[in-house]
């Protein structure tokens, strides 16, 4: 699963965790989610998503993205008038 713009990333993400959760068992690895570094919901979410494969005992595929939306998401940001969810560096 890949990672998009933050205004449809949330859709992508669960998505792409329902996948994670019914396909990535034993020694199979079959669904890779996208988490895009750049972003700063990312502290807390790919923390958050390791907790969940150990407690749930799936495989968790992790592809990191490190700034494919930046300049896009910071002009939205700011014609959006709202915090940039890209981080400042």
């Amino acid at each position: 699963m890949d990672a998009e713009q933050s205004f449809i990333q949330y859709g992508i993400e669960s998505f792409g965790q329902q996948m994670t959760h019914k396909h990535n068992y034993g020694d199979q690895v079959i669904i890779m989610n996208g988490y895009q570094a750049y972003t700063k919901r990312m502290a807390d979410v790919i923390p958050m998503e390791v907790r969940a494969s150990k407690a749930l005992g799936f495989n968790l595929g992790v592809k990191l993205i490190r700034g494919a939306y930046m300049n896009e998401e910071r002009m939205l940001a700011e014609e959006g008038n709202y915090e940039s969810p890209i981080w400042d560096s």
